[in-house]
Order: C-alpha cells, then sequence, then structure tokens
C-alpha cells in the first residue's frame, strides 16, 4: 500500500469522500439544473425542487446530509426554510447569488458564491463536518 492509499489519504478536492444525499431548493431551473449537474458529476446523488413547501416536506420525511438553499425563495425566506428544517439534515448550504444582508445571521450556514471551486471547498467542508459529527455519536 502506498502512502496515498487508505482511510488516512488526503482526498484531491472535489472528489467526495463519500456520496452525500443532497436536496437542491432553487427556484431557478438554470440555476438549479447546473447545481444538479455539479453535484451528480462529483459522485452525489441530488434531489433537485422549485420551491420551499416541497423541499421542507422531502427533508422532513427523508435523510439529507445537506441541502443547498437559495437566499432568493418564492414564498419564505432562507432563515425561515432553515429554521424549519435546520434539525432533519446534516448541513445547510446557501446559493448566494449576490449581496443579501441576512447572510451575516448565516453563522449555521456554509455559503456557496457559484464557482466550481468554490462548491469543491464547500463539499470539503461539508464532508468534514459529517465526518466529525459521526466520530461524536461513535463516542
Amino acid at each position: 500500500m502506498s502512502g496515498t492509499d487508505g482511510p488516512t489519504a488526503e482526498r484531491a478536492v472535489g472528489i467526495p469522500g463519500r456520496t452525500l444525499t443532497t436536496l437542491v431548493i432553487e427556484p431557478s431551473e438554470p440555476s438549479r439544473s447546473r447545481l444538479l449537474r455539479d453535484l451528480s458529476s462529483r459522485g452525489h446523488r441530488v434531489v433537485p425542487v422549485a420551491n420551499e413547501e416541497e423541499g421542507i416536506d422531502l427533508a422532513r420525511r427523508l435523510r439529507f446530509e445537506v441541502v443547498f438553499c437559495a437566499t432568493r425563495l418564492t414564498g419564505l425566506t432562507w432563515t425561515e426554510c432553515h429554521d424549519r428544517i435546520r434539525d432533519a439534515v446534516g448541513a445547510f448550504v446557501l446559493i448566494a447569488d449576490g449581496f443579501d444582508p441576512d447572510l451575516v445571521k448565516a453563522r449555521e450556514c456554509l455559503v456557496l458564491h457559484g464557482s466550481a471551486n468554490d462548491l469543491d471547498v464547500v463539499l470539503a467542508e461539508v464532508e468534514a463536518s459529517l465526518e466529525r459529527e459521526d466520530a461524536c455519536l461513535e463516542k
């Protein structure tokens, strides 16, 4: 076994160490499709929805490791959406398409600003956070 094999080997950014089940709540069809393509190409399972009510319902009924949520929704605000599902999901990532003054409240959330490199960084942070949670549960 080489020094880069095994469970302690570092992974290249963007190569998932685990397949994440993700929920994408994004009213914009082009943005939703792009995120579906980008996450799927990295080996993750993706359930895309156009509205927050459907997303909240799915998040309560199914197990998602991470939710990607637009900051501009059609009904609720993202903070209301976050409050309603935060206990049901492992991580909550905001899809920021511009300045949003409420982003300063996003202490419990990761923020995706749109670039492929940013997605890789956010996914690495999500995986690290989930691994920490798993380690805590094992103790």
